[in-house]
């Protein structure tokens, strides 16, 4: 069980459509339910008995379910996959309030294969509520709250306000990689054994080659630590050995480079 209520200070709400005031997100073995209040502008003039003569905000209150066995059983539901729910389909909640499934979005999947940024696949001017589970069961799980294009709001964990930049937010929530070598001088046809370093909920690390050769690409991981070669045959002395490092759709969560010798 999870129960989250939290009241939110307007970030600057002037130019906004409209803004969180609060929400709450109580998780139970069936559904994440969530309560979301927000201020909308009305603009002047709207259609109604003594409408206003200039913008106002009037309050607004919601209430909807996301099945949780909507994410579990999609052929995408792994630990290493962000989960949006598109405000879209909160239009379209059915009688019992459940968001139809096809309004939660594997996020970083739809980035992948075009090595694009999520902020360019989701809709940035409207209120996503973002998942990320940190175990395969669900129950260890970080909700952020989307409100515009430059603010967001965390809970869950931990349960406090920040604000994020775009381009930082998604590889927040996976832990950091780090990686080095023991190997001070490396010639061209030597391997590099690179030793990695993470998270111990982290079960599996995916390479991509950028410059070098690797036997594998993905790499075991065991109480936080894994390790894997790269082959330099065929580079020459000065090239700069590289490759990336993530998960298993974000590749850029760690760099290794190495300089030949």
């Amino acid at each position: 069980m999870l129960n989250i209520n939290k009241q939110i200070q307007p970030i600057d709400s002037v130019n906004l459509a409209s803004y969180i005031t609060s929400y709450s997100i109580v998780k139970d073995s069936t559904f994440i339910n969530f309560v979301i209040k927000r201020n909308y502008k009305e603009p002047p003039g709207n259609l109604g008995i003594n409408p206003p003569e200039e913008e106002t905000y009037k309050e607004n209150v919601l209430s909807f379910k996301v099945k949780i066995s909507d994410i579990t059983s999609n052929v995408n539901f792994d630990k290493q996959t962000i989960w949006v729910i598109d405000d879209g389909g909160l239009n379209l909640l059915d009688e019992d309030g459940i968001v139809p499934e096809k309004f939660i979005i594997p996020v970083l999947i739809k980035t992948h294969p075009l090595k694009s940024r999520p902020r360019d696949v989701i809709n940035n001017d409207k209120t996503m509520f973002i998942m990320f589970f940190k175990t395969s069961n669900v129950e260890d799980i970080i909700f952020r709250v989307h409100t515009n294009i430059d603010n967001l709001q965390i809970s869950g964990s931990p349960n406090e306000q920040i604000n994020y930049s775009q381009e930082t937010f998604w590889k927040d929530l996976f832990s950091s990689i780090q990686v080095e070598t023991a190997q001070t001088t490396v010639n061209p046809g030597d391997n590099i054994v690179v030793n990695i370093s993470c998270g111990t909920n982290v079960d599996v690390v995916f390479l991509e080659p950028i410059v070098g050769y690797l036997p594998k690409t993905r790499v075991n991981i065991v109480n936080g630590k894994g390790s894997f070669i790269i082959k330099t045959d065929g580079l020459t002395s000065g090239d700069i050995v590289s490759v990336k490092l993530g998960y298993k759709y974000f590749t850029g969560a760690a760099v290794f480079t190495k300089t030949l010798a």
